[in-house]
């Protein structure tokens, strides 16, 4: 009864926000009567000709191109601002990832008795510095580079690295004074060239500072028209007057069509008025009722619990505990439904006020003349903005609650009264409110019903796909991940073992881990099969040892898997995939033609 009743007044809303936006539509554009187009025509002929009788129309054209190059300015400025802010944060991204790589290899030959180990640790250490320097070195001074260019300076800075590190410190012999040979090594001996991406860089700069200064120019040529004694004004007071006198007559004519057209519904806005007031008197004999209900229901819920409560104490004067138990399991099972319609009927009546200053609020934006000198219309008409403001925030809010399958009155509840697949949802909902370009899913789906969990993942891929949003799904479901992803990546004690496209993987995965993984998945055709507990050996892992070190190769068109040359060899051979190439290290050779 109660959700009808809000449903009902949700959708008068919605029609009266419609009624709003339809009538907004037509008016921005031009779709009126003839009378408002004249007078709106009339309206804008005479507030021109008013700026005419003081500029000449070459002032007048540079007032307009001064609003626009102000506009353009602060777009320009505002858009420098956020390229300069990216940059920043790019290269700060690329710092920390620096740092974190420095620390782990510190950790890694500090915690090994293996000299060779720790050695082999240490160099990495140092060509982490090494592009660590580098970019604390350039980065100020690069500041205008787009994303794109820092991708590619820093994809080079790790080419020139890998080749510096297998040309002068993957060979460097262990002696008692390794660190300061190895340190004479790189300030002799590593020179990476800069000077094309600060060549970049200044260019950049220029284009930004050209297009600044051009748009400065512009504002400074045309205030000189404005300001200039030599013009002479466009129009006389004569055309002025003749504007005036054709607005007068436009307006003439509108209120004439306005009274005929006011005369035509006036019928219709008395029987409107009739029915508004049989509506009100209904609704107040309803609550009136509604009072007398509620204080008959508070006596006779009084007299049933005495009543109860009067058999307790009597079956606990006789010991007759099948008695006491089955009482107190009414009291029980009565104040939990009690409690439970009159928290109900509590949030009902929450929604209805909150309804009803929402329907306040559009007759305020509709601009009716309710309450035309009542107090309550000089408090809406000192904070219309606000009122506004907030009731097309709740009307957002509502519509990102329908995106998601929920009702608009879930905004009015508490996060106890939702399951757990509406909870997901609401989640869902507020990430999408703000827009966003790409939303992070972690576990998603963990701990919900299995219909529940199809819900949401179809819930989300829908809405990517409507909305053009990306999306990161981490989870461990391998066949949600199969049915949503483009792209998977597969990771094992922090590693990315192996990546590419889904299909791809999916059809040929390469890596002993993610083999192991996918044979859990459980499917159609072994269904019927007994369960086989799989017990993973991380074998491979004792293959990845110093001074085996493993690296990413790429072993078909979007398909990278992590391993070492002889492992990697071995889990492509029988695929008949080619040789696989590693991507960490580059020919020096190949970069050069290239």
């Amino acid at each position: 009864m109660e959700s009808s009743i809000i449903n009902e007044m949700y959708s008068n809303t919605d029609q009266l926000m419609a009624f709003y936006y339809e009538k907004q539509a037509q008016f921005r554009n031009n779709d009126v009567t003839f009378d408002e187009l004249d007078y709106i025509n009339a309206t804008k002929e005479l507030e021109l000709t008013k700026k005419l009788c003081k500029y000449s129309q070459k002032q007048y054209d540079a007032l307009n191109k001064l609003s626009e190059l102000d506009k353009e300015l602060k777009e320009l400025k505002s858009n420098q601002n956020d390229y300069l802010l990216t940059n920043k944060n790019a290269f700060n991204n690329f710092l920390s990832e620096y740092k974190n790589e420095i620390k782990i290899c510190r950790y890694a030959r500090l915690n090994t008795y293996d000299i060779d180990f720790y050695f082999f640790n240490y160099k990495k250490e140092l060509t982490n510095k090494i592009r660590l320097d580098v970019i604390k070195k350039y980065k100020s001074k690069l500041s205008y580079l787009s994303i794109d260019q820092i991708r590619k300076f820093i994809a080079e800075l790790n080419k020139y690295t890998n080749s510096f590190y297998i040309e002068h410190l993957e060979s460097l012999p262990i002696s008692k004074d390794f660190k300061a040979v190895a340190k004479l090594i790189i300030e002799s001996d590593y020179n990476f060239d800069v000077n094309e991406y600060l060549r970049l860089n200044h260019s950049n700069e220029l284009e930004f500072n050209s297009a600044l200064r051009n748009i400065e120019d512009s504002i400074k040529a045309q205030k000189e028209i404005i300001h200039s004694k030599d013009e002479k004004p466009a129009f006389s007071k004569r055309e002025l007057e003749a504007a005036e006198e054709k607005l007068a007559n436009a307006e003439k004519v509108f209120k004439a069509e306005n009274d005929k057209y006011n005369k035509n519904i006036q019928n219709q806005i008395k029987q409107l008025d009739k029915d508004i007031l049989n509506e009100s008197l209904l609704y107040k004999n309803l609550k009136t009722q509604q009072g007398i209900n509620d204080l008959k229901f508070k006596k006779i819920n009084e007299a049933f619990f005495e009543k109860l409560n009067s058999d307790l104490k009597e079956a606990k004067a006789k010991k007759d505990h099948a008695k006491v138990h089955e009482i107190n399991k009414t009291i029980k099972i009565y104040k939990q439904k009690v409690s439970n319609k009159l928290s109900t009927l509590k949030s009902f009546e929450v929604e209805v006020k909150h309804l009803f200053k929402d329907v306040r609020t559009i007759y305020l934006l509709l601009g009716t003349k309710q309450f035309e000198n009542s107090l309550f219309n000089i408090y809406n008409r000192l904070f219309a903005k606000q009122m506004i403001t907030k009731l097309i925030t709740r009307s957002m809010i509502y519509k990102s609650l329908e995106d998601v399958g929920l009702l608009k009155q879930f905004a009015y509840r508490y996060p106890h009264e939702f399951s757990g697949g509406q909870r997901q949802r609401i989640v869902i909902a507020r990430a999408l409110i703000t827009e966003p370009k790409v939303i992070v899913a972690d576990e998603p789906i963990a701990s919900l019903d299995i219909s529940i969990q199809a819900q949401v993942v179809n819930l989300l891929k829908d809405l990517c796909e409507k909305k053009n949003i990306g999306m990161i799904f981490i989870a461990h479901d391998l066949s949600m991940i199969e049915y949503i992803a483009d792209n998977v990546q597969i990771m094992h004690l922090g590693k990315i073992v192996e990546s590419g496209d889904t299909a791809t993987v999916y059809k040929r995965p390469l890596h002993p881990y993610t083999r192991n993984l996918f044979k859990a998945i459980p499917k159609i055709s072994n269904a019927n099969e007994k369960f086989e507990n799989i017990n993973f050996e991380l074998d491979y892992l004792k293959e990845q040892q110093y001074p085996d070190i493993p690296s990413n190769y790429i072993v078909e068109n979007d398909h990278y898997i992590y391993g070492t040359d002889k492992q990697v060899n071995e889990w492509v051979k029988p695929f008949r995939l080619g040789k696989p190439k590693n991507t960490d290290v580059i020919d020096a050779k190949e970069d050069d033609k290239k």
